[in-house]
């Protein structure tokens, strides 16, 4: 199941609305590439602990802000430097 990001951002940014991945997905979302910087910390955390697969992509994060995130458990990237500058 292929689900736009630009879709899921506001559920993304709101903590009371992680429950919605499963019920949009219903239950099949196993993946997900976001721009971390768009988010918290609490999403990439979320996402572990339910077994889905975070990945930073389509993102113009810093360095720090990456490492925030792999410190939690984030181990995977897609498309990287697509939005990135420097």
């Amino acid at each position: 199941m292929i689900i736009k990001l630009k879709l899921l951002i506001p559920i993304l940014r709101k903590k009371k609305r992680y429950l919605a991945f499963n019920v949009i997905t219903k239950n099949n979302l196993k993946y997900i590439t976001y721009a971390i910087e768009n988010t918290d910390l609490d999403t990439t955390k979320y996402l572990i602990k339910n077994n889905i697969v975070p990945s930073v992509g389509h993102s113009n994060a810093t360095l720090e802000e990456v490492m925030e995130h792999v410190k939690e458990g984030l181990k995977c990237t897609t498309h990287t430097f697509n939005a990135m500058t420097g």
